[in-house]
C-alpha cells in the first residue's frame, strides 16, 4: 500500500504561497475550501478540514452559486475498472453541524463508453442508513464502504440504476466499467444554511490501496 503524506506544506499553499509540487500528493488533491489543520486523531498533529456554508439558505445559495463546498479528490496513475478499486474508507469526525443533503459522500467518477471521460457519478452516502443523517460524535472510521451491505449506492445517474442501491447492484452496473476519478465531498451546507453549515475533519483517506493522511 502506497502512502501520500501532507502536512504543513499544503497548510503553506492554501494561504497563498507557492504549491507544492505534485508528487507531494502524489494522486490527491484538495479542492474547494480544503485546509490543513493542527487538529488530527490521537498523535497525528494534521486532519484536513471540509466545509460547506449556505449563508443564503437554500435554494438561493444553489441556485446563486454561493453554496461553498470542498473535498479530497483521487486520480488514478493507471487503468482502473470499477471492479478493481475495492476500497473507499477514511476517518472523519464532524466539528460542526451533521450528515445531511448526502454530504459527506463518496462520489465515484465512471466513465461508461471508454472514451476516458466522467459519464456519470455513483454516490456511496456515510452516516447511518436510511436517512444518511444523525451522525455519531468523535472520529469515526467508514469502514470499507465497498463492501457495505445495506443500500446506500446512489446508481440514479446511470442508464438502469437506482437511486438506493446495493454493493452487489453497483458492481453488477458499473464492475466493468472504468475509473477516472474518486472524491470525499463534503457540500451538504445548503441542508445546513448560515454561517457555521457542515464542518468535517477528515484523514487517513483510503482509495484502491494508496493512503492519504494529513501527516504527523
Amino acid at each position: 500500500m502506497r502512502r501520500w503524506v501532507v502536512g504543513v506544506m499544503v497548510l503553506t499553499w492554501l494561504v497563498g504561497a507557492v504549491p507544492p509540487p505534485a508528487e507531494a500528493l502524489g494522486p490527491f488533491q484538495l479542492y474547494g475550501n480544503a485546509l490543513a489543520v493542527r487538529e488530527g486523531k490521537g498523535r497525528a498533529e494534521f486532519a484536513i478540514e471540509l466545509s460547506s456554508r449556505c449563508a443564503a439558505g437554500a435554494p438561493a445559495c444553489v441556485n446563486n452559486g454561493s453554496l461553498t463546498y470542498s473535498g479530497i479528490a483521487f486520480k488514478p496513475d493507471r487503468p482502473l475498472r470499477f471492479s478493481e478499486l475495492r476500497e473507499l474508507s477514511a476517518e472523519y469526525r464532524f466539528k460542526v453541524g451533521d450528515c445531511a443533503g448526502g454530504s459527506p459522500r463518496f462520489q465515484v467518477n465512471v466513465d461508461t463508453d471508454a472514451d476516458g471521460k466522467s459519464d456519470g457519478d455513483l454516490w456511496i452516502y456515510i452516516g447511518p442508513f436510511p436517512n444518511f443523517t444523525s451522525c455519531v460524535s468523535g472520529w469515526q472510521n467508514t469502514g470499507n464502504m465497498l463492501q457495505a451491505t445495506d443500500a446506500r449506492f446512489d446508481l440514479s445517474q446511470f442508464p438502469g440504476g437506482k437511486l438506493f442501491s446495493t454493493a452487489a447492484e453497483a458492481q453488477a452496473l458499473l464492475g466493468a466499467r472504468s475509473v477516472v476519478g474518486v472524491q470525499f465531498v463534503v457540500d451538504g451546507g445548503w441542508r445546513l444554511p448560515g454561517p457555521t453549515g457542515q464542518v468535517i475533519l477528515v484523514d487517513q483517506l483510503q482509495v484502491a490501496g494508496q493512503t492519504f493522511t494529513a501527516g504527523r
